[in-house]
């Protein structure tokens, strides 16, 4: 893959000369290593961001009491991270000037880059996100909910009423089909766009506290069922952040069907599409399928025979996950931060070859959702990533192969509190579905919550779990982890194991300390405020939710559950912070 965003900006800064900074004490300024004519070719900012590409000014190095100057002579070299880092990232941090094109409307460097993207991916199109997967979750819903300017004019004045469908007469209402343990990003896209959701309620797995995949027939029944709404497209997360996935392939077929378009939110499977066998070894891209159709002239059942043979070849070895790109999705949205080396933040987002929806207006909600000042920094790491990334797919093979190796070693150890989550489902009898992201690290904890154990592995062993949910911790592992750093976990893991049969559960002080707080807990409804343990029946407003994961444990209109009671009371008791309740004290 060219880099031509980070070739661009060492060409912008003339990299091969070292410019010093202009001394407060001077009036001029000084250029080493370099002719005249090169001192005039440097280039020096009178404009945004404010550090002016210098060193940081809490790096100089000064005796007490003196002020700071600006040379930059001084600078402490210590190598420090929190030091030197500030430096280097000042230097290449700039912003949309002449040469440098623009996020928004892309002609130049940013153009070029993603259509290398494009490529790599085998995409339609591929857009660098500097907003997180967020602001790509919101564009694509938006982009396929207000795509058609006619329908929108149509149904503007349709009131969304939360309890019936009474005002809706001859206009059908704007709806989209949501799996219920979406992101709360769309969520959050719903009430803007005030449109009806349909939830989809994913099946219990072999792990009651875990959710499993979305059912194709579901996903069917929900649309027969709602033939009197405009269902505008439907939005699933998968991978899960415990690493579930559902059948992409039968689910887009049955949306497509109706003619509804697929968005997955495969924010934690950004390193799907760099299995070797996933795109360039094992798949003939849309252009390779084309050619040989034209150039063979087959009639149609051989033309199908070719387009099922490349279906099947997309598919990768069967231990690997495959991308949503790849099996149907028309929009899919991944963040390379949360399992690539990338920067906190960075995300893309892919419009596919087969995509019903409009191909075009996704631009323009990425232009209203992403900064008008976009990263630089996160240009130049999502490009240098995504380049690594390509010319190592073999990496990523290795990488499998230690996940692999790493359970095989945890289940021969048979530890006594502690064991992996294994989601099996009736699709993995199929050749093309993958349930499971194995590289997903996910320990179900007897005899105390996941929010003690993973306090227990940072405290006593150093490591930092991804999140503790009731009764089980996640551990995201990446191609960046080696054979050490899973020998570690892999000690830590059966030390933890040890300490839990000398820890008693919560003792009865602590419980009628938990009850005294629930006590306290309110929840707003429409009908007004209810102490918790009476809500059951009303419905709620607001969402209520632990984050991280960030998925409600209801949502806004849904009407209050006792299962809903008893998952805020539980989530309380395991220690976690839950968002959208009132306290009263």
């Amino acid at each position: 893959m060219k880099e031509h965003i980070n070739e661009t900006i060492d060409k912008y800064l003339n990299t091969n000369h070292k410019i010093e900074n202009i001394s407060s004490n001077s009036n001029k300024s000084i250029v080493t290593d370099a002719t005249p004519s090169d001192a005039q070719k440097a280039k020096y900012p009178w404009h945004m961001p404010g550090h002016k590409r210098k060193p940081a000014p809490w790096e100089l190095n000064h005796d007490a009491g003196e002020k700071d100057d600006f040379t930059g002579d001084d600078r402490t070299e210590t190598g420090v991270l929190g030091r030197s880092m500030f430096n280097e990232i000042f230097s290449r941090d700039l912003t949309e000037v002449p040469g440098l094109d623009d996020l928004h409307y892309p002609t130049e460097m940013i153009k070029l880059s993603m259509e290398e993207l494009a490529k790599v991916y085998g995409s339609y199109k591929t857009y660098y996100l500097v907003n997180g997967a967020t602001c790509g979750n919101l564009a694509a819903i938006f982009a396929c909910v207000k795509g058609d300017a006619q329908n929108d004019k149509a149904s503007e004045h349709i009131a969304y009423d939360s309890y019936s469908e009474k005002n809706i007469k001859n206009k059908k209402q704007k709806a989209v089909i949501i799996a219920r343990n979406c992101h709360k990003s769309v969520f959050n896209a719903m009430q803007l766009l005030d449109v009806k959701p349909i939830y989809i309620y994913p099946e219990i797995s072999n792990e009651l506290s875990i959710d499993g995949v979305i059912k194709p027939e579901d996903i069917r029944k929900a649309v027969e069922r709602n033939s009197q709404l405009d269902i505008r497209c439907c939005v699933i997360t998968s991978p899960t952040y415990e690493g579930v996935i559902s059948d992409i392939r039968s689910i887009s077929e049955v949306l497509h069907e109706a003619g509804i378009p697929l968005i997955v939110d495969e924010a934690h499977g950004a390193h799907f599409p760099f299995y070797e066998s996933s795109l360039q070894k094992n798949i003939m891209n849309y252009d390779e399928i084309e050619s040989n159709r034209l150039e063979k002239g087959k009639d149609s059942d051989t033309t199908e025979d070719t387009e099922n043979q490349a279906d099947t070849r997309m598919i990768g070895k069967n231990d690997y996950p495959c991308s949503a790109l790849y099996l149907g999705a028309d929009i899919v949205i991944q963040s390379l931060h949360k399992t690539l080396p990338s920067l906190t933040q960075t995300a893309v987002l892919h419009v596919s070859k087969s995509s019903i929806n409009d191909k075009q207006n996704i631009e323009k909600y990425l232009s209203i959702f992403q900064s008008s000042s976009p990263s630089y920094i996160f240009l130049q790491t999502m490009e240098k990533c995504i380049s690594w990334c390509d010319a190592n797919r073999d990496e990523f093979e290795k990488h499998y192969e230690r996940i692999t190796r790493f359970r095989e070693s945890f289940k021969n150890i048979g530890l006594k509190n502690l064991r992996l989550f294994e989601f099996r489902s009736e699709a993995d009898r199929t050749i093309d579905h993958i349930s499971q992201d194995l590289t997903r690290l996910v320990f179900m904890v007897d005899g105390i919550t996941g929010r003690k154990a993973a306090q227990i592995l940072e405290e006593r062993y150093g490591l930092v779990f991804e999140m503790a949910g009731t009764d089980y911790i996640t551990a995201i592992s990446t191609v960046m982890d080696n054979n050490a750093d899973l020998t570690r976990l892999l000690d830590a893991l059966i030390m933890l194991d040890k300490a839990i049969v000398d820890i008693l559960r919560k003792s009865k002080d602590h419980h009628s300390g938990i009850n005294s707080i629930i006590k306290k807990i309110y929840l707003e409804s429409s009908d007004g405020v209810y102490p918790l343990a009476e809500s059951a029946g009303k419905r709620i407003t607001g969402y209520i939710y632990v984050y991280p994961p960030g998925i409600p444990i209801i949502a806004p209109f849904e009407m209050i559950e006792e299962k809903h009671i008893h998952e805020v009371v539980h989530s309380i008791n395991c220690g976690h912070v839950v968002h959208g309740i009132i306290v009263r004290e």
